[in-house]
């Protein structure tokens, strides 16, 4: 229940023509019981200092905010609204002995930026989503998130249509998902879509009040036992999905101990 890695790259290039036609059909049919309870998460978009030159990116990455917005809102009462952008400089990744680039590129960032967040705070949001260039690597590995830090990376991709959903998918990790071996989901690791699965959709209106302070544990306490439950069944169909031992080792350790009875 760290940091999670999006979509694997060889299957980005394939997806993001499908997925532009699946978006017309995000979710499936729609499920109103959430509605009693919505919230709106502020979200700060920090920037590598080398997209000043042209802001073009601002229009992108808010179309796929907005996107991501209304899927969250149709799905759990979430809303999320772009209160601030600013820059900041990550430090350069550089190409090691034989040429090939690192890998690592969203990875140095997100250490990068989780470290500037801690000396200039998150101005007033709560999300805060850094966006890099797509350098001479591509587009492997676009994106990543940090579940107990609040935060994302994304690749400014060159194919600007798969921002989206790689931005959805990130997003979904935030708020409790995790990569899943089952096809047709928009975190599904092998033919995904921008569907959202009843596993990811039931995680995800767990963390409907999930923390972004500092120091807080990302659940509330009255939440935890729901998401361990969530993550027990996920584990019972035996379907080696790595991330949910992580999960449940995570939350294990933070749940609360029952306090015995006196009778």
């Amino acid at each position: 229940m760290g940091i999670r890695e999006s979509v694997h790259p060889a299957r980005l290039a394939i997806i993001i023509p499908v997925l532009l036609v699946l978006s017309t059909v995000a979710a499936a049919l729609p499920d109103n019981s959430h509605r009693a309870a919505h919230r709106t998460v502020g979200v700060k978009v920090l920037a590598d200092s080398a997209l000043r030159k042209d802001e073009t990116w601002k229009l992108d990455i808010f179309r796929a905010v907005r996107d991501a917005s209304q899927t969250l809102d149709d799905l759990s009462g979430i809303t999320l609204r772009i209160k601030s952008y600013d820059y900041w400089t990550p430090p350069p990744v550089e190409s090691p002995a034989g040429g090939n680039w690192s890998s690592k590129t969203v990875l140095r960032a997100l250490n990068s930026m989780n470290s500037y967040i801690v000396d200039a705070g998150r101005g007033g949001s709560e999300l805060v989503i850094g966006l890099v260039p797509e350098g001479p690597e591509g587009p492997f590995m676009p994106g990543v998130a940090d579940y107990l830090r609040g935060t994302i990376v994304l690749k400014y991709l060159e194919r600007r249509g798969g921002i989206a959903y790689v931005l959805l998918h990130e997003i979904l990790h935030i708020f409790g998902a995790i990569d899943l071996k089952t096809p047709g989901s928009v975190m599904s690791r092998r033919d995904p879509s921008f569907r959202i699965d009843s596993f990811t959709r039931a995680i995800v209106r767990a963390n409907l009040e999930r923390s972004f302070l500092a120091g807080d544990f990302p659940l509330p306490e009255g939440r935890i036992a729901q998401a361990l439950d969530l993550y027990e069944c996920r584990r019972a169909l035996d379907l080696g999905e790595e991330e949910l031992a992580i999960c449940l080792s995570t939350l294990s350790k933070v749940k609360p101990k029952s306090i015995p009875s006196t009778r």
